[in-house]
């Protein structure tokens, strides 16, 4: 399994080789409390975690398009924040398309674990090689 430790000094560079965040910085919400910690890829597709301080289930939403993969949400302010609710965006393009249908997400002690797999049409496939003379055989019978 492939994993990518995303590190924010090297997230803008990050769409060579694998997913691309549209606001490698969080610099679209303000709110600076979801952080993608890892992306591993599989044969079967990807696994993303994030953490998120914070937010109950009932806050997040998350949206799968194509290849992009967005995630929405808010936390209950503290008393600092007053009359303010935190909210964020992180949107990522993902190397191929997700199958929404089959996509899962688990949100346990502030920590999101998402199962992403690739659609069974979009999935790699092994062409058999065979020689010339099996396959004119073939075409005779």
């Amino acid at each position: 399994m492939d994993t990518m430790r995303l590190n924010p000094l090297f997230q803008p560079f990050l769409h060579l080789n694998g997913p691309r965040l549209e606001s490698p910085f969080g610099a679209d919400d303000g709110g600076g409390f979801c952080a993608i910690s890892s992306v591993e890829r599989d044969e079967n597709g990807l696994h993303v975690r994030a953490v998120l301080p914070g937010v109950a289930p009932e806050r997040l939403e998350i949206e799968v398009e194509g290849r992009w993969l967005t995630l929405r949400g808010t936390r209950a302010p503290d008393a600092s924040e007053e009359d303010a609710t935190p909210t964020f965006t992180r949107r990522l393009q993902m190397p191929f398309a997700i199958d929404g249908e089959a996509s899962t997400a688990h949100l346990e002690h502030g920590v999101l674990t998402l199962s992403l797999p690739r659609p069974a049409a979009d999935a790699p496939r092994r062409i058999a090689v065979t020689q010339g003379a099996a396959q004119i055989a073939d075409k005779a019978s």
